[in-house]
This record gives structure tokens, C-alpha cells and sequence, in this order.
């Protein structure tokens, strides 16, 4: 497990239908003893985007924090979390 995940996932709500997995684009969740779970440290690229939040058709899935990256000079935050737009 991540020592300090980007989201939390809901094993009583969750279906494990693998739509979060099909969609996240940093391929950060798996699934392992029939549970969706994060890849760990190393091959968990997970970038806070909100996808997984955005697609379990169960609500099984939270952002609990935003990406944050800080350089040499400056930290670059997404600010607040929010669901990924939807064109409607």
C-alpha cells in the first residue's frame, strides 16, 4: 500500500467491475485478492487526476489530496479537488 495515497477506495461499496482501472491513465490501480488496490511505491505513478473518482459507478472511490510537485525554484499545486469536467 502507498505510504501516503492520492485516494482511498471503499472495498464495501466496490463491485470491482475494473472501469477505475481501464481508466486511469498513470495504470496506478490493480486488482489483487479480488480488491481494487494502488500499485505500490515505485510502480504507482498515481498523478491526483480524478478519473477513477469520476468513473466508479458506486461511489466507492475518494481523492483525499491533490498532486503536488515542487522543483528547484517553486511548488506547482492543482489546487482544490475537484471532479474532472464533464461535457454534457
Amino acid at each position: 500500500m502507498e505510504k501516503d495515497p492520492f485516494i482511498e477506495i471503499d472495498h464495501e461499496k466496490c463491485k470491482i467491475c475494473g472501469m477505475c482501472i481501464r481508466a486511469c491513465a498513470a495504470d496506478a490501480l490493480a486488482e489483487e485478492d479480488k480488491k481494487i488496490m494502488m500499485r505500490p511505491p515505485g510502480i504507482n505513478e498515481c498523478m491526483a487526476c480524478g478519473d477513477c473518482v469520476a468513473i466508479c459507478p458506486e461511489n466507492a472511490i475518494t481523492q483525499v489530496k491533490g498532486y503536488e510537485y515542487t522543483g528547484y525554484y517553486k511548488t506547482i499545486d492543482r489546487g482544490d479537488m475537484l471532479l474532472p469536467r464533464l461535457w454534457g
